[in-house]
């Protein structure tokens, strides 16, 4: 029973080459795992040759992030906390990445909306 009433929080990571995933229901004193993903994507790469981060690769991200947000939700993650590398905070394109982000969230949120409509 205390199982099932222990929090779920996920925790993101994005790294200049990867981005990490993890599940965990929060115990007094244990975490239980219940995902645990890594995905390559490399970042950094980008932005060390550029300065910024290529368009491929902010696509690459904001997939990778979607798909992390929708299996941490799956497992009923009361909340998800992301950080990020400096490659990600010095980018000279950040801002377009987050705005990117946050589109991507909104047009999923509108477009779960009008389907529960539907039905």
């Amino acid at each position: 029973m205390q199982k099932q009433n222990a929090p779920v929080h996920a925790a993101i990571d994005i790294g200049s080459n990867t981005i990490h995933l993890v599940v965990a229901r929060s115990k007094p004193d244990d975490l239980d795992i219940l995902a645990d993903e890594l995905e390559l994507v490399r970042i950094g790469e980008s932005v060390t040759a550029t300065g910024k981060i290529s368009q491929q690769k902010l696509r690459a991200t904001i997939d990778v992030l979607c798909r992390y947000k929708s299996l941490a939700e799956q497992h009923g993650a009361d909340k998800i906390l992301v950080v990020a590398t400096e490659a990600i905070r010095q980018a000279s394109n950040s801002s377009t990445f987050l705005r990117m982000y946050n589109e991507r969230q909104d047009s999923r949120s509108t477009s779960s909306a009008a389907q529960s409509k539907r039905r």
